[in-house]
């Protein structure tokens, strides 16, 4: 996904959470003490949005996946996208030659529905550059349970 269009999805994301609340806030790891029913929004991307699911899950923290953003405390938006640049080696003999190489790269939010208000507790942006690093997804679910984990007085 390019980043123009990454950043409509997320603004069409919380732009539903910010209407019915008289101002914007910026949160903390606490305001997600308590909270469970999680709504994921990958916008057409279904196949991150069960690898989150699936994370959620496997935590064992007792999250409720639910199915409208109305119903939620908590808000997970995360887009993917590929940034492809090129490379240019010399061997001997100085033949140059021209490799393109794509990277994974990733951009997500939490919103916690907290204290009367959309509070943005966390930011992310990620780039996978080798096969050997986890998906910019995967970082992004195990970044949450860790803060959720944080304002929870968990370990």
């Amino acid at each position: 996904m390019k980043p123009f269009i990454l950043t409509l999805t997320l603004l069409a994301f919380c732009a539903p959470c910010y209407a019915q609340q008289d101002s914007y806030a910026y949160g903390q790891p606490s305001d997600l003490k308590g909270l469970k029913k999680v709504y994921v929004d990958t916008g057409p991307d279904t196949k991150n949005r069960d690898s989150i699911i699936k994370e959620l899950e496997k935590s064992k923290l007792g999250f409720e996946i639910v199915d409208d953003k109305a119903d939620a405390e908590i808000l997970l938006g995360f887009g993917a996208g590929e940034v492809t640049h090129s490379v240019v080696a010399t061997a001997s003999g100085n033949v140059a030659t021209a490799r393109e190489l794509k990277d994974r790269t990733g951009d997500g939010i939490v919103i916690a529905m907290a204290r009367g208000k959309a509070r943005l507790v966390y930011s992310f942006k990620d780039v996978q550059t080798t096969v050997f690093e986890r998906k910019p997804v995967s970082n992004f679910v195990r970044e949450f349970i860790k803060i959720y984990k944080k304002g929870n007085d968990l370990k």
